[in-house]
């Protein structure tokens, strides 16, 4: 959070993500593989490397980016995360394909079937659109995620250094549940410099541009896990609508809690959330004692919804705030940290004012002030994910991020899920690959009405794709044949068409393909 946190590294720790998923497989955490920093498990189906017989992917060196770190961060070789995941491993499987995942066992977030060929659409609802036994499903899903050790994946308990540079492995089993929430822990705790020192000023996953882009990768492998652990392969994470709320109205016994009569601090005993036990709260626990979070229960959740400093949170997000947000045209600005004005990212995120845009250090809105509104665990970046309302909040601000605009349109909802893929594309300056693989295979197919509401949202950076939307029987379109996307190698050069800025920053690079496509398909027929 803290800052500019070099976008390389940002940009490195989600592509850690298509690498290792987990971070951490139980098949990579020997000392063997420590030692020889590598990390290309079999793959279960023909049981080799990466799935390398079978063409999924093969073991390869980690290819780094060397650009210099920001000003906000004076180190170098001090923390397990610079340079991610070399400290561990610098070799890995690179997937081919739509396969993915740390043995190139999964397939890409959009795809599905045997082979990962099947382009799925899977559309995120309002939890309050959920059926009785729909919402109930979700809850059992929860349930038994945080009760269920994770198969493939474990936690470190302690640095590389503290295992001996590998020799002597530190992990432990962790729930599926308490894996997520470990994982947001570990991208934003603070750097451990030995002795009693510690640096504050970094985070992975916050006050940068890769926010964004972060959390929405993290919330497409934790339905992914979902889906693993239950066989639903239609699963996804609901979301709630935050906009013009007077209270926390997701906050009741029938979906994620009231507050608990004797105790307002407390979660209602008439509810399952309740019981459970918080992992990786005491951020200065472990700083004192150089340790890392060890998936130790630390108490029982806590949440006391608007009894919070409304100083500095006066009210939730309106539907203003919203819109105001998404009408900003930079997706981040400046020093592209919580200073930052303008800046859809930083506005967003809630560390600029939705009125003004302009960075107010004072205030917590949007994104942030629904954390500080709940007061409890939701509200201490570090733990926040325990709360399962983390997972309904943050589908709805990735929602925010790339469908408002479509929603009000009033189209039907999978029209909508569409015209949301449309969307995030000009909104995610910072758009990982798994997002571009996940939103072109849509676009094929998308209606045009969606199409036509992209057409006339009011950016400018889609004006040359006009000529070419308005003739959807293109042959291009009806068939997805390889011509439009040969080996995938052009959809960073055709996501660049619908923002000036991704436009500006890959022109150079993908100068001939791009040529090549105006030629092929905005050519007057």
């Amino acid at each position: 959070m803290r800052g500019r946190m070099l976008l390389a590294a940002l940009y490195c720790l989600l592509w850690s993500f298509q690498a290792s998923v987990g971070q951490f497989p139980r098949a990579c955490a020997s000392s063997k593989n420590l030692m020889e920093k590598e990390c290309c498990p079999n793959w279960r189906g023909d049981r080799s490397p990466c799935g390398q017989l079978s063409g999924r992917g093969s073991c390869q060196d980690v290819i780094l980016s060397n650009a210099p770190s920001g000003p906000q961060f004076p180190f170098a070789g001090v923390d397990d995360r610079e340079s991610w995941p070399s400290v561990f491993y610098n070799r890995t499987c690179q997937c081919f394909g739509n396969f993915m995942g740390f043995n190139c066992g999964d397939c890409k977030f959009g795809f599905g079937g045997r082979n990962c060929t099947e382009r799925r659409l899977l559309v995120r609802r309002s939890i309050f659109d959920l059926s009785v036994p729909e919402k109930n499903k979700f809850l059992a899903y929860l349930t038994l995620a945080k009760h269920t050790t994770s198969p493939d994946y474990v936690i470190p308990i302690g640095t590389y250094g503290q295992m001996n540079n590998g020799s002597k492995p530190m992990f432990k089993d962790i729930t599926i549940y308490d894996l997520f929430v470990w994982m947001h822990y570990y991208a934003s705790r603070d750097t451990l410099l030995g002795g009693s020192e510690v640096w504050k000023n970094i985070d992975f996953a916050h006050e940068a541009p890769g926010f964004l882009p972060w959390h929405r990768v993290f919330l497409l492998l934790w339905e992914q896990e979902i889906q693993k652990l239950t066989g639903d392969e239609n699963f996804t994470i609901p979301y709630w609508d935050w906009r013009d709320a007077e209270n926390c109205d997701v906050c009741t016994d029938e979906y994620i809690g009231g507050r608990n009569p004797a105790n307002p601090n407390l979660i209602s005993p008439a509810s399952v959330f309740s019981s459970w036990q918080i992992v990786c709260s005491r951020l200065d626990d472990y700083n004192s004692r150089q340790a890392l979070c060890n998936g130790t229960p630390e108490g029982p959740l806590l949440r006391n919804p608007g009894n919070h400093d409304k100083a500095r949170t006066p009210r939730l997000p309106s539907s203003e705030d919203v819109e105001f947000c998404l009408n900003l045209i930079h997706y981040d600005s400046g020093p592209m940290d919580k200073t930052a004005n303008f800046s859809f990212r930083n506005t967003l995120e809630g560390f600029a004012s939705p009125l003004t845009g302009i960075a107010d250090a004072f205030r917590s809105s949007m994104h942030n002030g629904l954390h500080i509104y709940m007061n409890g665990t939701i509200s201490q970046v570090q733990g926040s994910a325990n709360d399962p309302l983390f997972l309904l909040h943050h589908a709805f601000v990735d929602r925010a991020e790339i469908r408002t605009p479509c929603v009000s349109v009033g189209f039907q909802e999978v029209e909508v899920g569409f015209c949301s893929f449309v969307c995030s594309s000009w909104r995610a300056l910072l758009c990982s690959q798994q997002d571009v693989q996940y939103l072109f295979p849509q676009l094929l197919s998308a209606p045009l009405a969606c199409w036509k509401v992209f057409l006339n949202s009011g950016s400018e950076g889609i004006i040359p794709l006009k000529k070419f939307i308005q003739k959807p029987m293109h042959p291009l379109v009806t068939t997805g044949t390889s011509i439009w996307f040969p080996l995938y190698l052009s959809t960073e050069m055709v996501i660049s068409l619908f923002h000036p800025e991704i436009w500006a920053m890959t022109i150079a690079t993908y100068k001939n393909q791009i040529q090549s496509f105006f030629k092929i398909t905005l050519s007057p027929t």
